[in-house]
């Protein structure tokens, strides 16, 4: 494997651990065993005002801790897709996609609707990790009751209707 290619992977694999790091940390045993500004904040406003509404420590803290892993998330998100498509470029899966296209098919519409339908796949199929740890999360904290056989079968709607 090329130097340049090793590089991108690496550089991949750190961006990956550094967004998935804070999730991991604020699950620790599904609660944050160390106290946050917001619990302090609440902490502090409920000692001073009596009729000010809190949550128990141990909801707060549980809250705290979907809050980081729904911005890690979301910040991931944000930033995985166009990764994805650099490492997709970088390492030439793009090319050998094109070759097959064209290999498949002769009409230049064709060959384009077979190419998008081949790179929407590989960006589906690496965005499911992402969507299966916040699939996780949700039932974990019983923010969702859909079973992973419905789950997935509303991912594969989603891919038939995006394409």
């Amino acid at each position: 494997m090329p130097l340049r290619t090793k590089l991108i992977l690496l550089a991949a694999l750190a961006i990956g651990f550094v967004l998935l790091f804070p999730s991991v940390r604020a699950i620790g045993g599904g609660i944050l065993m160390h106290r946050t500004p917001a619990e302090a904040i609440a902490n502090a406003a409920a000692a001073n005002d009596r009729t000010a509404y809190t949550l128990p420590p141990g909801k707060l803290r549980k809250a705290v801790a979907l809050e980081r892993i729904d911005e890690t998330l979301t910040i991931s998100g944000t930033l995985w897709p166009p990764l994805q498509l650099v490492l997709i470029l970088a390492l030439g899966i793009a090319a050998k996609m094109r070759n097959l296209t064209l290999r498949l098919a002769v009409n230049r519409w064709l060959q384009c609707f077979l190419f998008v339908f081949l790179l929407l796949l590989l960006m589906t199929l690496l965005d499911l990790p992402f969507a299966i740890y916040g699939h996780h999360i949700g039932l974990v904290y019983g923010l969702s009751v859909q079973g992973w056989l419905s789950w997935l079968a509303d991912k594969g709607k989603m891919f038939a209707l995006e394409w």
